[in-house]
């Protein structure tokens, strides 16, 4: 009999009794991010509008909790055992390599836990004259999010490319099978997608919040912060798109002109990536639910991301 898993969720069996030869898993467990109680209001201000953008509310953190524990058992069954530096047991010989596939998903993670989730977990029991609030969490942390987000995006083609090589050779492929049973069969490259399609969400989660807090009251301060936090948002997603674009430009200008003294193309990546951002995966909709489904389209027209201060102030 194996160990309980820290991300077992069938206790009757661990999938940990499947031996795995190139990772012991129990040496880089990390516990789950417990859930918070959500706020439900009650008494006289208990009206069904107010349920209602309370659940909303409530549904928000739980899926930015939702999406720190899955960074964290990617982390745990993908990133650490293939690093060499942590796992001398390791399929993947070198460090390059490693980073190449995961990229900066060490730093989204730790942005996440440290301080996207507490912000957001903070604006749970929100009140008119509570300081806390979703909107302004999205203010604050705008630029952190685009200097985060932006050289995973830049980088996503290179990592499914290397990751489609890597994982033809048999030890890969043991290696890359025995994980995904331990996460519920998710394998590494919807893991890998989780961050692509992050910041879509959360636009489509704002756009769904605002819809519900204009029913309650449509002058309430925390409406204007949330408006606000929804267009950083979307400055920080067109500001992502515009670097791709270049990026693609400036691989598509390299290509031509080695083709042009060579004859073969030098790059053969695929220029349509950048599109990625605009566009969320349908099964990725099951977990938002019905509410969010209304918010699956989302204008990015006209914006542009600033860096300047006194332009991102409300």
């Amino acid at each position: 009999m194996g160990q309980t898993c820290a991300y077992n969720f069938d206790r009757n069996k661990c999938a940990c009794q499947r031996y795995n030869p190139y990772v012991d898993y129990h040496k880089f467990a990390q516990p789950p991010i417990d859930q918070t109680e959500p706020y439900i209001p009650s008494g006289d201000g208990a009206t069904p509008t107010a349920i209602k953008l309370a659940r909303v509310r409530a549904e928000f953190i739980h899926y930015e909790e939702f999406y720190v524990n899955k960074l964290r058992q990617f982390e745990h069954y993908y990133v650490d055992p293939l690093d060499v530096d942590k796992n001398k047991k390791t399929v993947m010989a070198r460090k390059e390599t490693h980073e190449t596939i995961f990229g900066n998903i060490r730093k989204i993670k730790v942005f996440h836990e440290q301080k996207m989730l507490p912000s957001i977990q903070g604006a749970q029991n929100v009140t008119r004259d509570d300081k806390k609030s979703l909107g302004k969490a999205f203010l604050e942390h705008a630029e952190a999010l685009f200097a985060v987000y932006e050289p995973y995006f830049l980088n996503y083609e290179k990592m499914i490319n290397t990751l489609q090589q890597k994982q033809k050779k048999p030890k890969y492929k043991m290696f890359l099978e025995i994980s995904r049973e331990h996460c519920q069969n998710e394998r590494l490259d919807s893991f890998l997608i989780r961050p692509i399609q992050r910041l879509t969400r959360y636009e489509m989660l704002l756009m769904t919040l605002i819809k519900q807090t204009k029913k309650v009251n449509k002058d309430d301060q925390e409406l204007k912060y949330l408006t606000a936090g929804l267009e950083a948002i979307q400055k920080v997603n067109q500001h992502i798109n515009e670097s791709q674009r270049e990026s693609a430009r400036l691989l598509d200008e390299a290509d031509k002109q080695k083709t042009h003294f060579t004859g073969h193309s030098c790059c053969g990546h695929n220029r349509k990536h950048y599109k990625s951002i605009e566009k969320t995966n349908d099964e990725e909709y099951e977990e938002i639910g019905e509410e969010e489904k209304l918010a699956t389209k989302v204008s990015q027209s006209g914006l542009g991301f600033e860096r300047d201060e006194k332009e991102r102030n409300v």
